[in-house]
């Protein structure tokens, strides 16, 4: 797709990509849908901008956002376990109300990010559980989980503590 300001609501994507390889601007809106993807659930790459808002869809799939999209919004939506289980920000994100499985791995493709959490949940587990917290120590990134800021304590390797008690 290469457009502006794109809404995509009602919509059941399935496919190796459920959506993939987007060039566009302006505000892409995924809306009440259903998008999963053997490989990738949703994709922007290249020299997509803009800003995503992900409203009431469940996903499954590799999902991750071109480093110049400028944020991500994420709301009342449910990640479902698939072949991949990946979910990777490269700008700030807002994620509300949203359910992930316990497989998920949340992580950050670049310095600096700004990730908040607000009343999200995960099947089976912690949000703390999914989120690649060593990201948070080595790239610089803002984790806050309902309002309260996530620190990592300690790294002893590849590992992050938030306590230096668990290090």
């Amino acid at each position: 797709i290469g457009a502006k300001d794109v809404l995509i609501e009602n919509c059941k994507i399935e496919g190796s990509n459920g959506f993939r390889s987007c060039y566009t601007s302006g505000t892409v809106t995924f809306k009440d849908s259903t998008i999963s993807g053997s490989t990738y659930g949703i994709h922007f790459d290249g020299n997509a901008g803009g800003n995503i808002v992900i409203d009431n869809c469940v996903i499954s799939g590799w999902t991750s956002f071109a480093g110049t999209i400028e944020k991500v919004t994420i709301a009342d939506s449910t990640f479902a376990e698939g072949n991949y289980n990946q979910l990777r920000f490269y700008q700030d994100v807002e994620i509300t109300n949203t359910v992930f499985n316990k497989e998920m791995n949340i992580d950050f493709g670049t310095n600096g990010v700004e990730a908040t959490f607000d009343g999200c949940t995960v099947e089976g587990g912690s949000l703390l559980d999914v989120i690649y917290l060593p990201h948070i120590a080595q790239k610089g990134v803002e984790v806050e989980v309902n309002g309260e800021q996530v620190v990592v304590e300690a790294m002893i390797g590849n590992t992050a503590y938030l306590t230096l008690a668990e290090a």
